[in-house]
């Protein structure tokens, strides 16, 4: 999967001390045959929304929103966006889509 992740994505994870990785759309796209897609580029890492906004400064990609009780980044780069999330774990309240708490 190495050869179609997007350069902004490889510069953004040279910049992190800790590893980032790709989940998502684009793995199940890749798996299924269906690589060109590539559109769908969701990203997490064991890294806080500050620690992104950092590295992507450094990396030249633009933080366009940023959701910190979720830990949730925006990024947009070369014409494509890209959706960063810290490791957390939510606890949600039956029958609501938004969390109630977020770890």
């Amino acid at each position: 999967m190495k050869e179609i992740i997007p350069s902004p994505l490889r510069r953004l994870a040279q910049n992190l001390k800790s590893p980032l990785y790709v989940v998502g759309g684009s793995c199940r796209d890749y798996i299924a045959g269906l690589c060109s897609a590539g559109e769908d580029w969701d990203i997490c890492a064991p890294a806080s929304a500050e620690e992104i906004k950092l590295a992507a400064a450094e990396a030249g990609v633009d933080v366009t929103a940023v959701y910190p009780r979720t830990g949730t980044v925006r990024l947009a780069a070369e014409g494509k966006r890209y959706e960063f999330t810290s490791f957390r774990t939510d606890k949600y309240v039956r029958g609501t889509h938004s969390p109630e708490e977020v770890f």
